[in-house]
């Protein structure tokens, strides 16, 4: 029965090729790239060379067979890239720059990398072998980075070291205020007893001389009364 789409049956192929046709791969399609055109710099499969032959301004193109591109019969031809450049889409990613390991088309590297030295065309300098990642290289850069995040882990402790002395000096500061007010305070304390206690001392003393003074006129008048009556 039809279910009103057909499968692509390319883009379900797990079939894994060295290289693909960029005219099929632009379509989501899986297919080997049998040809090379050196001045598109892509790749195509049997079908699609053909409708690239049949285009008239393309018709004076060199195009090469794959194994001739890999062997590098054709005058040591590179085998060429075939990644779009993101920004500049007309473009193949084909230049690398060594200064910043970073990788573009040749307008890419005009702008952003005109001033570094240390730019190549990749596929010469792959085929040239000019740069060769080496067992001894990988070491030493891992040394180097373990070196680097070795003295990062000591920062890091000796910052601990002076967080955690800081913490303390700055608690025995607040205990030693906190002391300094309860010293005061005791201080304030006795002084205001002291103060209270001698006014009430005072007030104290004042009514018992006036209790006393009340007695001795008491005993007076009593006296007088007696003599009165006798």
């Amino acid at each position: 029965m039809a279910t009103g789409s057909q499968i692509d049956t390319d883009i379900l192929s797990d079939e894994i090729f060295d290289v693909l046709c960029s005219m099929c791969k632009n379509k989501g399609k899986n297919t080997e790239g049998e040809k090379f055109c050196v001045d598109c710099h892509d790749y195509f499969c049997r079908s699609c060379v053909q409708v690239h032959n049949e285009v008239p301004v393309l018709v004076g193109h060199k195009v090469l067979d794959k194994s001739q591109v890999k062997s590098g019969t054709s005058k040591g031809l590179p085998r060429a890239p075939t990644e779009r450049c993101d920004r500049h889409s007309h473009k193949h990613i084909d230049m690398y720059c060594q200064k910043h390991d970073n990788v573009g088309c040749s307008t890419c590297m005009a702008v952003d990398h005109r001033l570094c030295k240390d730019t190549f065309y990749i596929p010469e300098f792959i085929q040239n072998n000019t740069y060769q990642v080496t067992s001894t290289g990988i070491q030493t850069k891992l040394k180097n980075i373990a070196k680097t995040l070795a003295k990062q882990a000591d920062r890091f402790k000796q910052d601990k070291q002076r967080l955690l002395k800081r913490k303390a000096e700055i608690l025995a500061a607040i205990r030693k205020f906190r002391q300094e007010i309860n010293d005061h305070l005791d201080k304030l304390e006795k002084s205001s007893i002291d103060e209270i206690d001698d006014k009430v001392k005072k007030l104290e003393d004042k009514i018992e001389d006036g209790l006393k003074q009340l007695q001795a006129n008491k005993s007076r008048i009593t006296s007088a009364n007696d003599k009165l009556a006798s």
